[in-house]
């Protein structure tokens, strides 16, 4: 097969980030020496290589590694309800909320309701506890159970295909295979079934235009993003 037009291109990206650094001070009038909170912003442009096909077509290459934080939110994400579940679980709790504030403000009045602002109260905090003290938690154990998530890999994205290229081997995954996608702001996961999925956080990309270009890979192949 004879290739035909240029392999690799370079490409600019444009840097802007904020962060928190702490430097130390020295006070030459007192001698005495401190740590102080910066705030810093980076700025500037950086280059990078492209694959291309032989059709001209771009293969967006991926330097990869799964945070915990990335971990969390694609769980976060996976979790997220259809729409009509979602407004029926605010509802509910809006509903669930008002009844113990209703029954405290009785008991606290009247001395009655208590077995209500038991129950509700029991519910309730049960619910705070699991999602934000034991889930998290939980998260964070089974990341770290997970060693083949804490090394970096590569992935390679293009029209036909997706590339997976870890330190024990390669997986080349054509877009048929794939069940379906999600995305929010910052992440995307991909399906390969209901129960196992490939996060994809924005901040692997390039830039933004290259991330929506992969939601439209997605889109073609697998259709609008599903629950």
């Amino acid at each position: 097969m004879q290739l035909q037009g240029p392999l690799i291109k370079s490409r600019l990206r444009k840097i802007n980030q904020r962060f928190s650094r702490t430097r130390i001070h020295f006070n030459q009038e007192t001698s005495e020496t401190t740590t102080v909170d910066c705030d810093c912003e980076l700025t500037g442009q950086d280059g990078y290589v492209a694959l291309v096909d032989n059709n001209g077509a771009e293969h967006m290459t991926l330097t990869c590694k799964i945070e915990p934080a990335d971990y969390r939110r694609a769980v976060w994400l996976a979790m997220r309800p259809r729409r009509v579940f979602a407004v029926l679980i605010a509802v509910w709790l809006v509903i669930a909320l008002s009844a113990f504030a209703w029954a405290l403000y009785t008991l606290l009045t009247c001395g009655e309701e208590l077995t209500t602002v038991l129950f509700l109260g029991v519910a309730l905090s049960f619910l705070a506890l699991y999602f934000f003290l034991f889930l998290p938690r939980r998260l964070c154990r089974l990341y770290e159970q997970q060693k083949l998530l804490h090394g970096e890999f590569t992935a390679e994205i293009s029209d036909e295909h997706l590339v997976f290229r870890t330190a024990y081997g390669e997986s080349k995954i054509p877009w048929s295979v794939f069940h379906k996608w999600k995305s929010a702001r910052d992440i995307v996961l991909v399906y390969h079934s209901d129960l196992m999925v490939s996060v994809f956080p924005a901040r692997w990309f390039a830039s933004a235009s290259d991330f929506q270009a992969f939601q439209d890979i997605l889109s073609k192949h697998l259709g609008p993003q599903r629950p």
